[in-house]
C-alpha cells in the first residue's frame, strides 16, 4: 500500500516516513517545486521524493497536493494512506481489546505504540470493512486522549487530516475549494455528500508535532487563515459544519452531530439544493442557477 506524505519547507524535519509502522509501505513524499526537491533529496537521500510543480501562490497547497496524488499516483479503487510529514508515533489499543465494538471504560494499559504487525492488521481490517459498507474515506481518533476511544467503528464524523485513508473513485465529485487550513473538513464533507458515509476508527491515533516551522506556519500565523476557512466551510455546508467555540477563542469548526435519519434528510436536501444553486467561492455565497 502507498503512504503519500505532502510536505512543505521541512526538508530536515521529516518524521513520518521514518516510522517503523510504514516499513512495508511504498512511501511518496510530495514537494511543490524543483528547488524544494533538491533540498529534500539532500537531507533524505533514501526517500522517494516527487515534485508536483504546484504553485504555492495559488493557496491551498496541501489539498492541491492531495488531489494531484489521487489523480496521478493512485489507481481506481485503490486504497492509500495520506499522512502529514510530522507524525512521531502511531498510538492505539495494542491488545485484543480493539476487536470489541465498544469500550465503555478505556484503560491506559490497553493503549500504546502500535508495532508493524498491529498497524498492518488494523489497516487491512479497515479497508475490508469500508469496502463492505461502501465507504471511501477513513479517519481516526481526533484527540490525543485514550479516554475518547469509545467505538471501533463510527459511520459519521470528522476525519482529521493528520492521517486518513482514501479509496480512489474515478467518479468522485470534487469541488474547487482549496483552502490553506482545515481542508480535512472539506474532504470529510465531500465524502459524506458523495457516499453518505465516512469511517472513524477511534482505537488508533496519529500522534504528531503541531505548529512546527514550515508547513503553513505557526499557530498565530494560521489564525486569520482559519477564520477565512471557517467562513467558507460554514457557508458551503450549512448545518453540517459550524463554528466551534473554544475557551481560548482560537477559531475552530466542528461537524454537527446528527442522527442517521436527520443526516439522510440533510444530505438529500443538500444534493437537491446544489442542483439549483452554485457556490460562488470568491464572494462566499450561493447563487441561483439561470
Amino acid at each position: 500500500m502507498k503512504v503519500i506524505i505532502p510536505s512543505y519547507q521541512r526538508p530536515d524535519a521529516l518524521t513520518t516516513p521514518y516510522l517503523k509502522v510504514f516499513n512495508n509501505f511504498d512511501k511518496y513524499i510530495l514537494v511543490h517545486n524543483k528547488q524544494e526537491l533538491s533540498e529534500y533529496k539532500k537531507h533524505n537521500p533514501s526517500l522517494n521524493i516527487i515534485c508536483t510543480d504546484i504553485d504555492t501562490n495559488l493557496g491551498g497547497g496541501l489539498p492541491r497536493q492531495r488531489k494531484w496524488a489521487i489523480d496521478n499516483l493512485v489507481n481506481d479503487n485503490e486504497w492509500i494512506v495520506f499522512a502529514d510529514d510530522n507524525i512521531k508515533e502511531i498510538h492505539g489499543i495494542i491488545n485484543d481489546t480493539w476487536l470489541k465494538d465498544e469500550i465503555f471504560e478505556p484503560n491506559l494499559n490497553d493503549w500504546g505504540n502500535l508495532n508493524v504487525q498491529q498497524f498492518a492488521e488494523r489497516i487491512e481490517f479497515l479497508c475490508n470493512y469500508a469496502n463492505e459498507v461502501n465507504a471511501y474515506h477513513i479517519g481516526f481518533l481526533p484527540a490525543h486522549n485514550y479516554y475518547f476511544a469509545r467505538k471501533k467503528i463510527k459511520h459519521y464524523g470528522f476525519c482529521m487530516g493528520k492521517m486518513t485513508m482514501w479509496k480512489k473513485d474515478k467518479n468522485f465529485k470534487w469541488n474547487n475549494l482549496y483552502i490553506s487550513a482545515m481542508e480535512d473538513f472539506n474532504h470529510t464533507a465531500l465524502h459524506l455528500i458523495n457516499y453518505g458515509i465516512v469511517i472513524i476508527h477511534d482505537y488508533l491515533y496519529p500522534h504528531a508535532y503541531h505548529y512546527q516551522k514550515g508547513g503553513i506556519g505557526s499557530k498565530k500565523d494560521r489564525k486569520p487563515i482559519r477564520v477565512n476557512s471557517i467562513k467558507l466551510l460554514t457557508t458551503l455546508y450549512p448545518d453540517l459544519i459550524k463554528k466551534k467555540f473554544r475557551k481560548d477563542g482560537y477559531p475552530d469548526a466542528r461537524i454537527v452531530y446528527m442522527s442517521k435519519k436527520n443526516f439522510i434528510n440533510w444530505r438529500n436536501k443538500y444534493i437537491n439544493f446544489t442542483k439549483e444553486y452554485t457556490f460562488d467561492i470568491d464572494n462566499v455565497r450561493w447563487v441561483k442557477n439561470d
